[in-house]
């Protein structure tokens, strides 16, 4: 588990004396040690501690500080429809850089004509090494290279809570997503001092902070942009996975696995997730909400939907109605599907999750070990065996809860 020394953290502010705070003129930057959130920082370092940062944290850090160089009240509405966006499409409260930068290739937000935020950042990235007051080892295309190209965002916790006019602060992150001690980040802002002069403050920040004021986190998403479907243009599912999304409508129409999205009407053969609430956070707050894959296994294919739900949402227990078709055709010879739930985290490791699926005919039973691939570091909230004859003697519908989620199935 990969964890930072307090020292670190500190070696981390002493790096806002990076930047300038304006594209077109350079400012001499302070720090403030500040009490905020209830944390103190402590800005005395030694040489060997503040050189302790790796490239990937100066790129980081350096966007969160170009940003609070930039950033205006048009700007933040401009990036809250953009997470506004994200969170209709099931995803976190997220934008990608890459749909900022590359707005021609977006596959979640349309920004219509020139967006603000585009040219402004552009812009500083350009003159990245002329405005730095700590010449940056890295030049301004490799910078908007490594935006694009390593799934780096904007994370906007508890955006519902902005009172659409205070500016957020600005933090970054480039913690493991298995280590959940980390509570504390740096965030800067631009202030003016009494002669009128703008400088970057930094100061610590932690949840309760972000709970009650508008907070920018850049880190990189661990779910591959290429990985997600062109939602744009009306596409939910990619490389076999569904990408849910709430819906309001809890009449008879259920959105299967087909490539055109066919909504079927409920019947006697057609198993589908109703619901799904969640109470309990699997991440750190730094890392966004919880995003959960639902491995369905029949005899014949697997079904995989994923849905993430904001840390916002888990506080209040939040219910999401889903309705997505979990087998479309569950017939009697099926004797049992399986389900397995994870809590996705870092894309790599491999780990797999083993069941055994029964079956027969009109004069023999069958049974089959099989298993499910999924990630090292995903969470497991439940892997269970559901037998037909069950479920539908329990009145078709079968309500369960583990490890904070609570999800219902239907027939």
């Amino acid at each position: 588990m990969k964890t930072y020394s307090s020292k670190i953290v500190s070696c981390i502010a002493y790096f806002g004396l990076l930047f300038s705070l304006s594209c077109n003129d350079l400012f001499e930057v302070e720090e403030s040690n500040r009490e905020i959130g209830g944390v103190y920082l402590n800005g005395d370092l030694t040489w060997d501690e503040q050189i302790k940062v790796s490239d990937e944290d100066v790129i980081l850090q350096t966007t969160a500080q170009l940003l609070s160089s930039l950033v205006d009240v048009d700007v933040v509405k401009e990036v809250k429809r953009g997470v506004e966006k994200s969170r209709s499409y099931g995803l976190d409260e997220e934008i990608r850089f890459i749909e900022i930068l590359q707005p021609q290739n977006t596959k979640v937000n349309k920004f219509a004509g020139n967006n603000l935020l585009t040219g402004k950042l552009k812009e500083c990235i350009r003159n990245v090494n002329k405005n730095s007051l700590v010449s940056a080892q890295f030049t301004g295309d490799e910078m908007e290279s490594f935006l694009c190209n390593n799934n780096v965002q904007i994370y906007w916790p508890y955006l519902e809570n902005w009172d659409g006019k205070e500016i957020p602060v600005i933090s970054y992150s480039n913690y493991d997503n298995e280590d959940d001690d980390v509570s504390d980040v740096v965030a800067y802002r631009r202030i003016k001092d009494i002669s009128g002069k703008y400088e970057l403050e930094s100061f610590i920040i932690n949840e309760e902070y972000a709970m009650n004021h508008p907070v920018w986190i850049i880190s990189k998403n661990e779910f591959e942009y290429n990985n997600l479907p062109d939602f744009n243009n009306g596409e939910f599912k990619k490389n076999g996975i569904i990408f849910a999304q709430e819906t309001t409508d809890e009449t008879n129409s259920i959105k299967s696995d087909s490539p055109n999205e066919v909504s079927l009407r409920a019947g006697s053969n057609l198993f589908f997730l109703k619901t799904l609430q969640v109470t309990t956070n699997h991440d750190n707050w730094i890392n966004g909400g919880s995003e959960f894959e639902f491995h369905w296994a029949s005899l014949y294919s697997t079904t995989v939907i994923r849905y993430c739900i904001s840390r916002s949402d888990i506080n209040k227990g939040k219910k999401f109605t889903l309705y997505y078709a979990l087998n479309t055709n569950w017939t009697w010879e099926q004797q049992s599907n399986a389900l397995l739930i994870i809590e996705t985290d870092a894309n790599w490791g491999d780990n797999y999750w083993y069941y055994t699926i029964h079956w027969r005919d009109d004069y023999n039973f069958f049974s089959s070990s099989r298993h499910i691939y999924h990630n090292q570091f995903d969470d497991f909230i439940h892997g269970g065996v559901y037998w037909r004859d069950i479920i539908t003697s329990n009145g078709y519908i079968e309500s369960f809860f583990s490890d904070g989620v609570r999800w219902t199935m239907n027939f």
